[in-house]
C-alpha cells in the first residue's frame, strides 16, 4: 500500500514554493501598479472633459437644451476613454491570469520533483495558458468585467455631474462633487523584495528536477515582468491621485477591480498547481486555511482534509448549509485557501523531509 503523504511536509517543496510564491507576488504587484496607473489616466481625462464642458454651460443655460448636450458630450468623451481603458486593463488582468496559471503550473511540478528526489513533468501547451486567461472563474469575458466596474464608475461621475447642473453649481464645486464620486485611494505596502534578480544570481547551476514544455514566449514575459520594476507613466492632480514612492508606499485605488484581480490571479494560480499534480499522478490534495478570525466557516471545517475526504464529507449530507462545493481551493470570492499535493512517500524513502542535493536556486531555474 502506498504511503501517502502532504508535499509541505518536505522542507525541499516548502522552500521552493516559498520563492516561487514570492516571484507570483512580485508578477501580482506590478500588474496592480500597472492597472492603478491607467486608471489614473482614465481619472485625470474624465476630470478634464468635466471641466472643459461643464465651464460652456452658463448660469440659466444648465437647465436648457444646451445644458443637457455639453452634459451629454461629457458622457460620450468619458465612455470612448473608458472604452480603450477597459481595454487595456483587460490586456494586463488577462497577461498576469497567464503568467501566474503557468509559473505555477511549472513551479509546482518542479517542487514534487525535489520533494521525491526525482524528476517530474510539467506540460502547458501553446496557448493554454492564454486562454484560461481570456475567461475567468465564472466563465465570463475578463475584459467585459473589467469594462462592466469601469461603466460603474461612470455613472457615478454622470450622476455627479448631472446633480450639479440642476442645481446650478460652479465648475469648482462640481469638480470637488465628481472628485468625491471617483474610487477613494488606499495605501498599499510593496513587498521587500527577498530575492535576487535573474542577472544578479550566482552560485552552482545545479540541476531542475522537472522536465516539459512551456511556451517560450510565455515564460519570456514572466522573466521579464519579474525582474523589471514598472515604471508609471501617468500622474493625475495631487488632489486626487497622491503617490509616494519613496516610502515604499503607493495610493492604489480601492475599487471592485482590485479585489476581481486578486480572485483570479488566486484562482489561477490554484488550478496551475492542481494541473502540475494531475499531470504528475498525484490524485489527492490536502486543503490548507488561513485560519483566523477572518476564516470563513467552510474553510474551517476543510483544513487539514484531502480532496478525497472533503468529497465525501460533502456526499454524507454533514454539511448542508454549506455553499460551497468546492473539493480544492479557492471555495468562494476572496478565498485565502492554499493545498499541497499528497505525495507517495515511498519514492523518496528517508530524503523526503531533506533538502535537495544539487538543486537550482530559484533565479537560475526560473532563467532556464
Amino acid at each position: 500500500m502506498n504511503q501517502t503523504r502532504p508535499a509541505n511536509q518536505s522542507s525541499a517543496y516548502l522552500k521552493f514554493i516559498a520563492e516561487r510564491d514570492q516571484a507570483l507576488e512580485t508578477l501580482y504587484v506590478r500588474a496592480n501598479e500597472e492597472i492603478n496607473d491607467l486608471l489614473r489616466r482614465a481619472m485625470s481625462r474624465a476630470l478634464g472633459v468635466v471641466s472643459y464642458y461643464y465651464a460652456q454651460i452658463k448660469g440659466d443655460d444648465a437647465l436648457t437644451l444646451q445644458g443637457r448636450k455639453l452634459t451629454a458630450a461629457i458622457d460620450w468623451e468619458i465612455a470612448a476613454e473608458f472604452n480603450l481603458t477597459a481595454r487595456h486593463m483587460g490586456l494586463v488582468v488577462q497577461e498576469l491570469n497567464a503568467a501566474a496559471y503557468a509559473l505555477a503550473l511549472v513551479g509546482e511540478a518542479e517542487a514534487i520533483g525535489r520533494a521525491l528526489k526525482q524528476p517530474a513533468k510539467y506540460e502547458v501547451p501553446r496557448g493554454t495558458a492564454e486562454a484560461q486567461a481570456a475567461e475567468d472563474a465564472q466563465g465570463e469575458s475578463v475584459e467585459g468585467r473589467v469594462a462592466l466596474e469601469l461603466s460603474r464608475v461612470r455613472r457615478a461621475i454622470m450622476d455627479a455631474v448631472e446633480l450639479a447642473r440642476v442645481k446650478q453649481e460652479p465648475l469648482d464645486e462640481t469638480l470637488q462633487r465628481v472628485k468625491a464620486a471617483l474610487p477613494k485611494a488606499r495605501t498599499v505596502k510593496r513587498p521587500k523584495r527577498k530575492l535576487a534578480k535573474v542577472s544578479e544570481a550566482n552560485g552552482e547551476p545545479g540541476d531542475p528536477f522537472s522536465f516539459g514544455f512551456v511556451d517560450d514566449a510565455l515564460w519570456t514575459k514572466i522573466v521579464n515582468a519579474y525582474v523589471d520594476a514598472y515604471v508609471p507613466k501617468w500622474r493625475g492632480p495631487e488632489s486626487v491621485f497622491d503617490v509616494e514612492i519613496e516610502g515604499l508606499t503607493e495610493e492604489w485605488y480601492g475599487w471592485q477591480v482590485e479585489q476581481y484581480l486578486a480572485n483570479e490571479f488566486v484562482s489561477k494560480v490554484r488550478s496551475g498547481q492542481d494541473a502540475a499534480a494531475k499531470q504528475n499522478g498525484v490524485a489527492d490534495m490536502q486543503w490548507i486555511a488561513v485560519v483566523d478570525d477572518k476564516t470563513d466557516e467552510c474553510c474551517l471545517w476543510r483544513d487539514g482534509l484531502t480532496s478525497q475526504e472533503i468529497e465525501q464529507e460533502l456526499k454524507s449530507g454533514k454539511h448542508k448549509d454549506d455553499e460551497c462545493d468546492s473539493i480544492v481551493p479557492p471555495a468562494h470570492f476572496n478565498c485565502r485557501c492554499t493545498m499541497a499535493p499528497m505525495l507517495d512517500v515511498q519514492l523518496a524513502g528517508e530524503e523526503f523531509e531533506k533538502p535537495a542535493s544539487n538543486a537550482q536556486e530559484f533565479e537560475t531555474w526560473l532563467n532556464t
